[in-house]
């Protein structure tokens, strides 16, 4: 990888020069990546943050003078509301894994909402966030009669963990601060809702590798197949390449199929 960037040196200083902020830009989309696909640190109450933020930077780029990075940026912008265009389509527990971040809660959600969506739609998921976070705590509830006792003895004025939680002020934000270990410390004064909070944050957002969003080399390369030599590793990436990106024509013989085939596997 980098004996290929190298190649490019000149280009990326150029294209630093036009665009100040596209190293800065293209390190954030890195970084959502690897966050996004970790596996050793909690990662769903993150991905909220990271879609509404690529979102951001899709518009801006769409705006962009470069025709060449509006063109890729529309093309992104389409991919990205096949998944996040329609609010049925989301799982309310990306929301929910948000509102249990003590930094940002509700308010941070309703407030995105707003950024992507009209005012009867905000008004519609907010209220089904809330309702799903309170259907849980009524659920957990019942699983653990003695969590249910302690957490009506904590109640104020008729207010749930739920309630109480989201009334809250809101935690300041810091470099160490670490969400599992502020359940734990405040496991005494939400018993219920930390429990919650425990099994949404178990939950990985992707179990992709991250090396995966990047580079084939590792689904051609594994274990089994270590042995492979440079060059046949290159032809098996070359050529999945080639079959990916050239669509066969409709009316493309089977013989023809197979003298292409046939000649790869001479390479081989």
């Amino acid at each position: 990888m980098l004996e290929a960037a190298l190649k490019f040196q000149k280009v990326f200083k150029r294209l630093h020069d036009i665009d100040g902020l596209y190293l800065m830009e293209f390190s954030f989309g890195e970084n959502v990546s690897e966050r996004k696909k970790g596996s050793s640190h909690v990662t769903s109450h993150m991905y909220f943050h990271d879609v509404s933020t690529i979102l951001n930077l899709l518009n801006k780029w769409s705006g962009s003078n470069n025709p060449l990075f509006s063109t890729i940026a529309e093309k992104m912008k389409e991919k990205h509301e096949k998944y996040w265009g329609a609010a049925s389509n989301m799982n309310v527990l990306i929301f929910i894994a948000c509102v249990l971040d003590p930094r940002y809660k509700l308010s941070f959600v309703e407030f995105i909402f707003g950024k992507l969506y009209d005012k009867i739609i905000v008004e519609t998921l907010s209220y089904k966030v809330k309702s799903t976070l309170n259907k849980m705590f009524e659920e957990y509830c019942t699983l653990d009669l003695y969590e249910e006792k302690m957490s009506m003895e904590n109640e104020e004025d008729g207010k749930n963990e739920v309630d109480l939680y989201l009334a809250e002020d809101k935690e300041k934000k810091s470099d160490k601060f670490h969400i599992l270990n502020w359940w734990k410390v405040n496991s005494l004064r939400y018993p219920i809702l930390s429990l919650i909070a425990r099994d949404v944050f178990v939950v990985p957002m992707s179990t992709a590798a991250s090396e995966s969003a990047f580079s084939t080399g590792g689904r051609v390369l594994d274990p089994y197949r270590s042995t492979l030599s440079l060059k046949t590793m290159e032809i098996l990436i070359c050529t999945q390449n080639w079959f990916r990106s050239r669509p066969l024509p409709k009316k493309m013989e089977t013989q023809e199929v197979a003298y292409e085939i046939e000649q790869v596997t001479k390479l081989l």
